[in-house]
């Protein structure tokens, strides 16, 4: 969304555009508590329009190449604080194929380790929960909440194996506003920096307040991860599947900003919520109306 009227570019297709109507920085800036300039900022993009090669979303190459090279590499939130608030609290974090322990190793330390023995690979814990040690449910290898290994049954038949300098594999491990998040890439920048302008954005609504109060019911989904992904990017469809927002809920107005600092992508999406939509058929083209 953008304040600049339709243009078109050197591809005959619009760049940046809003929809003529009232919109988020509108709503802001007459509010009885005005947002302040980070919530005030606008960073309209144009990412193309073309065709998106169906590949990308039902080949198994693809898919490989997206584990590797987007999910190995990037900052994710694994749980909140407020789900460690106790020594020994562990949380089971699981992306593609791999297993994360995410856990409180002592009052002001979270770590986290890939969940798997070193042994033959069990996994380590299969739900969240209190912990003193990770101990492996196949042979017995236990580790403590630092990943160094505490107990070896039998290990006369392991004279090879130095206990003193035995460690499960750590991941990278960044928190910010609450929320705990993991990296897989041992060269990752930091996550500070990973979240650029956006820290600001969520600064104003005070993120550091909130806490889990309960979970949401999970549902797996028969679909390529980006399908539903994209579903949480827009609100274009509410006027169709969620018609009950469009009383309170200025869905087709919403202001999406684009930031490609660092080399990476970060999206912002602002809706106004309090005020009537301008859906009930309004926008609908001719042949739905």
């Amino acid at each position: 969304m953008s304040s600049k009227p339709n243009k078109k570019s050197a591809r005959g297709v619009h760049d940046v555009v809003k929809s003529g109507r009232t919109y988020p920085n509108d709503y802001m800036r007459t509010d009885e508590k005005p947002a302040g300039p980070a919530l005030l900022d606008e960073s309209p993009v144009y990412l193309g329009s073309e065709d998106i090669d169906i590949d990308r979303y039902i080949t198994a190459e693809f898919h490989a190449s997206e584990m590797k090279n987007v999910w190995r590499k990037t900052w994710q939130v694994a749980c909140h604080e407020t789900e460690l608030s106790e020594v020994g609290d562990t949380v089971v974090y699981d992306i593609g194929r791999w297993s994360i322990l995410v856990v409180r190793s002592a009052p002001d330390v979270v770590n986290a380790f890939y969940n798997s023995c070193l042994h033959r690979g069990a996994q380590l814990k299969s739900c969240d929960g209190p912990v003193t040690e990770f101990r492996c449910p196949f042979h017995g290898w236990a580790y403590n909440l630092e990943g160094k290994m505490t107990d070896l049954p039998e290990c006369w038949d392991f004279p090879h194996i130095d206990q003193s300098k035995t460690q499960l594999p750590q991941v990278k491990v960044g928190t910010w506003g609450g929320w705990i998040f993991v990296n897989m890439d041992p060269e990752c920048i930091p996550l500070e920096e990973y979240l650029g302008p956006l820290r600001k954005q969520f600064e104003a609504i005070r993120p550091f307040r909130r806490y889990v109060a309960t979970h949401a019911v999970i549902h797996n989904i028969p679909c390529n991860w980006k399908v539903a992904q994209e579903a949480f990017f827009e609100v274009y469809h509410c006027d169709e599947v969620h018609p009950q927002f469009m009383i309170s809920t200025n869905c087709y107005d919403a202001e999406n900003s684009v930031y490609l600092d660092g080399g990476h992508l970060n999206s912002r999406l602002v809706v106004p919520v309090g005020v009537a939509g301008a859906g009930g058929g309004i926008t609908k083209s001719p042949s739905k109306m």
